[in-house]
């Protein structure tokens, strides 16, 4: 799915989406997410879960797939973050 149909989607249903991390910081919201949609399918590279490990010890900004959103569409209901997170820190706590 290209980040623009992912974008329409997000904001279609409520969501606020922001281009650049730091732009959260000012949003009030229940909980803010950063959703990876990368245009191929390859995994993230090392440097960019290096990024996203610093966004949730920084920010506290939880990172994940774009499967989340898809996936909790699917059935109505938001699923459990844990299995979408983009980060091997065994610290992370995520909200659902």
């Amino acid at each position: 799915m290209p980040k623009e149909s992912l974008h329409d989607l997000l904001t279609a249903c409520g969501a606020i989406v922001v281009d650049d991390p730091i732009s959260l910081i000012s949003k009030v919201a229940r909980y803010k997410l950063i959703v990876y949609c990368s245009d191929s399918d390859a995994a993230p590279t090392t440097a960019e879960l290096d990024m996203f490990r610093g966004l949730y010890k920084h920010m506290g900004l939880l990172t994940v797939i774009r499967e989340w959103v898809l996936d909790s569409l699917g059935v109505y209901k938001l699923q459990p973050l844990l299995a979408y997170v983009l980060s091997t820190d065994a610290s992370i706590q995520v909200p659902f």
